[in-house]
């Protein structure tokens, strides 16, 4: 699977989410096409998502949210969360949940 996400993460992943072996196969090289050290940053989640027709705003909430070590990079796990609270869930619902968990609200 490469050096930057490990077979046995992909295997996790696979199980976690039931994912067909191309589909991770496809995920994995979006992931590597725009993440660096095996890790993705905010400008690589943004470029990665650039063409679903979420706002800006909305991604980098999406980003802060799935970024669950607080370390400004997130693992191919946590992208693979991301994409599939992105692509399966209403937006209505995203944003919903999304402004739950700023702080304040």
């Amino acid at each position: 699977m490469g050096q930057d996400v490990s077979r046995q993460e992909c295997e996790q992943v696979k199980h976690n989410y039931r994912l067909e072996s191309d589909e991770l196969d496809a995920w994995v090289r979006v992931f590597k096409r725009y993440a660096g050290r095996g890790q993705m940053d905010l400008r690589g989640f943004l470029r990665a998502f650039s063409g679903t027709g979420e706002r800006q705003e909305n991604l980098e909430q999406l980003f802060r949210v799935f970024d669950w070590d607080g370390s400004g990079e997130i693992s191919f796990n946590e992208f693979m969360f991301a994409v599939l609270v992105n692509s399966r869930v209403p937006t209505r619902i995203k944003i919903k949940t999304l402004n739950a968990t700023e702080p304040g609200s």
